[in-house]
């Protein structure tokens, strides 16, 4: 069986070698892997010119039309060919067995769109500090709880092998900003059941450069996007969803109410004439900071207009 394994890349030369690396180790050998490089600056492209010319599974894409981050990884599914396909960002890596368990657990299961196996966490240095997702059973089986495992966000991309004709024309959303990944692994479980592998098959790479930690507005509002449209039948699923909601209304009032007080007052107002009651205390409180931030100035505006009126 055919593997595509999908990095997009963009200036990132030294973490993207060790990606690459861990792909090429797979012990399952029937591998394609096609490297997108959305316009880099550095030396990614001399490095993954050298790469394609010595091994004969690595080739590169074509340019993606529209730079971006989620528009490179949907360029990226256009490009697959492989029967299975797993998306390996270029700060990531597998473990050399990645692909032949999660396959070997596919491949049994016909009826199961995915695979998705635990994941090691280590700092921009290679220090280990935690793990995902490994602790969450003690044996492999079918997930009845894959909402849980997105929204706890235990179920990302590097960890999940997609069946291909499963999921046949699903893209990532742009609507959706910096959390399209969750959108697509829900829209993905509506397609068919995933198969969890407990093994800590993974290692996610947690930095500065991340958009996480770079571009929290983003994040925030791709969040608020993907829970308002997603709604579930089982009441407790539905359960986890409005509570996340609420989580990050929160956040995102809070990276607005400096820079956008208008709209941070707006939204805090929706929010608490839609259902007063159903607010937890704690999630309240952190609505009354937001308005106040909102509200007044900064304590250096008053130092301000203080020194102004003593002169």
């Amino acid at each position: 069986m055919l593997v595509s394994i999908l990095i997009p890349t963009l200036n990132r030369r030294a973490l993207l070698e060790r990606a690459v690396d861990s792909a090429l180790a797979q012990t399952h050998q029937d591998l394609e892997i096609v490297v997108s490089d959305d316009g880099s600056t550095d030396d990614t492209r001399s490095y993954l010119a050298d790469l394609v010319a010595r091994e004969s599974r690595v080739r590169l894409a074509p340019q993606n039309p529209a730079p971006g981050l989620f528009t490179n990884m949907n360029h990226l599914l256009e490009q697959r060919r492989g029967d299975f396909f797993c998306v390996l960002a270029d700060d990531d890596r597998l473990e050399p067995d990645f692909v032949e368990r999660l396959l070997g657990h596919l491949e049994q299961r016909p009826r199961c769109v995915a695979c998705f196996c635990g994941m090691s966490l280590v700092d921009i240095d290679e220090r280990q500090f935690g793990t995902q997702a490994t602790a969450l059973r003690a044996s492999p089986g079918e997930l009845d709880d894959v909402v849980r495992h997105v929204i706890d966000m235990q179920l990302l991309l590097c960890n999940v092998l997609y069946r291909t004709a499963a999921l046949g024309q699903l893209r990532f959303d742009l609507e959706c900003l910096g959390t399209a990944e969750k959108d697509f692994n829900l829209r993905a479980y509506e397609l068919g059941p995933f198969f969890y592998c407990p093994d800590a098959l993974s290692i996610g790479r947690a930095h500065d450069g991340q958009a996480s930690r770079t571009e929290r507005e983003f994040m925030w509002l791709g969040q608020l996007r993907t829970l308002e449209r997603h709604h579930f039948s089982r009441p407790g699923d539905e359960r986890l969803r409005l509570r996340a909601l609420q989580q990050t209304r929160v956040g995102y009032a809070s990276v607005t109410a400096r820079t956008r007080p208008a709209k941070c007052l707006g939204m805090v107002f929706s929010y608490l004439t839609e259902k007063p009651s159903s607010w937890q205390p704690r999630e309240l409180g952190s609505l009354t900071l937001s308005t106040l931030r909102a509200t007044l100035r900064p304590p250096r505006w008053y130092l301000e207009r203080l020194r102004g009126a003593l002169r």
